[in-house]
């Protein structure tokens, strides 16, 4: 029983790389199935391709550089909120009077952390599409193919 709820609980876990997956530079899936994001990994692969200080390029390198930050929050906000109702929902299965409700509650803020954190790593990709060429964004986004 123990392995099983493991089971579900790392797959909750494994599920929120998904959010982003590993598409981005500096971003990874530590032991525990959470996302982790490398700041610096990913600010060095923008600054190689978008140099600030050639003209025209600080502004933009700023405003990919910004959405990065604002995607780093997403997956923090998103695997501080699936280690809660993951833990939730483990102590749900153990607890004898637990009701199908308390766990469809855990499910819906669940489904609405997930919703909330993809519409807003959407809108920051949107924001960097907005300044990058084509070629950029190649050179930053398809590191693995």
């Amino acid at each position: 029983m123990v392995a099983y709820l493991t089971t579900v609980y790392t797959s909750i876990f494994i599920f929120s790389a998904m959010l982003v997956g590993p598409f981005m530079p500096g971003i990874s899936v530590d032991d525990y199935g959470r996302m982790v994001m490398d700041r610096e990994k990913a600010q060095k692969a923008v600054v190689k391709v978008i140099p600030p200080k050639k003209a025209g390029n600080t502004e933009r390198c700023n405003t990919v550089l910004s959405q990065i930050e604002e995607i780093e929050k997403v997956v923090d906000e998103y695997n501080t909120g699936f280690m809660r109702d993951g833990t939730e929902i483990v102590n749900l299965y153990m607890k004898y009077d637990s009701k199908p409700e308390d766990f469809q509650r855990v499910f819906t803020r669940m489904d609405v952390l997930r919703e909330n954190g993809q519409r807003k790593i959407v809108t920051a990709r949107f924001k960097m599409k907005e300044v990058m060429t084509a070629e950029e964004w190649k050179a930053i986004f398809n590191q693995n193919g």
